[in-house]
């Protein structure tokens, strides 16, 4: 019951966005909450379960398999979830993951960039977190071969995030990375490389503020970047004695 009650926004959703399989996916989704199913035993685990609602999913494994696939090709639908996840956070964090595989037959498995510059195929996983919500909102995986900018456009327009803020790590600090995000009207949350030029110019720190029993000085100043203006923020922790 705890779980059904969980689920009662994502029904419509679900509905919408994938038709006649909604069952197909509320049902398996409720089991792996419980822990690691594979497909051949969410039958009998969904059989033991109270259901309120008295679905009638067809679990076997063939026909979930195909729910998968047929899932994951469905952009649409997970993009209409994606947003509607999205529409109530204010602020959102962006990263992005590798995970490494030899398999074969998997399409978006190709060579790319890692910081740990392991050349074996890799696809890119993508997440948004709304820090209000405490919960992802949108999960993608994306060919190995891709850069994070584009990725992070990719990722931007489905999401329909515009006019929220988000924060992101300094991996994706470059002038497109700016660009793009002032394009989208994002306020947004950059930190510089530490090669950057930003860091020649010289900022005043004129404030404080409290970072977990922490002293943090900070000072900002206005500066130029690909043609817009943005706030360039310097922080130093203190150390109390």
């Amino acid at each position: 019951m705890l779980l059904h009650g969980a689920m009662q926004d994502l029904i419509p959703l679900l509905k919408e966005g994938f038709g006649e399989l909604w069952q197909e996916i509320y049902a398996p989704a409720t089991t792996r909450i419980l822990g690691y199913i594979p497909l051949k035993r969410v039958r009998s685990v969904w059989e033991r379960l109270h259901d309120p609602e008295k679905l009638t999913p067809n679990l076997s494994p063939k026909k979930l398999s195909g729910v998968l696939k047929a899932v994951g090709s469905n952009r649409e639908g997970q993009d209409l979830i994606f947003r509607e996840l999205s529409r109530n956070g204010q602020q959102f964090v962006y990263d992005l993951s590798v995970v490494f595989t030899r398999s074969e037959g998997i399409n978006i498995a190709e060579m790319g960039y890692n910081r740990d510059h392991v050349y074996v195929p890799q696809i890119n996983l993508s997440l948004l977190y709304s820090v209000d919500k405490g919960i992802p909102t949108m999960i993608r995986a994306l060919p190995g071969s891709i850069k994070d900018i584009t990725s992070l456009y990719n990722s931007l327009r489905e999401s329909g995030i515009e006019g929220k803020i988000l924060i992101l790590d300094r991996g994706f600090f470059s002038k497109d990375a700016v660009a793009l995000l002032l394009e989208q009207e994002i306020s947004f949350l950059l930190p510089a490389r530490r090669n950057s030029e930003l860091y020649d110019r010289r900022i005043h720190l004129t404030g404080h503020f409290f970072y977990r029993e922490r002293l943090i000085r900070f000072g900002k100043r206005r500066v130029e970047v690909s043609s817009a203006v943005v706030w360039r923020i310097s922080l130093i922790p203190i150390k109390m004695c």
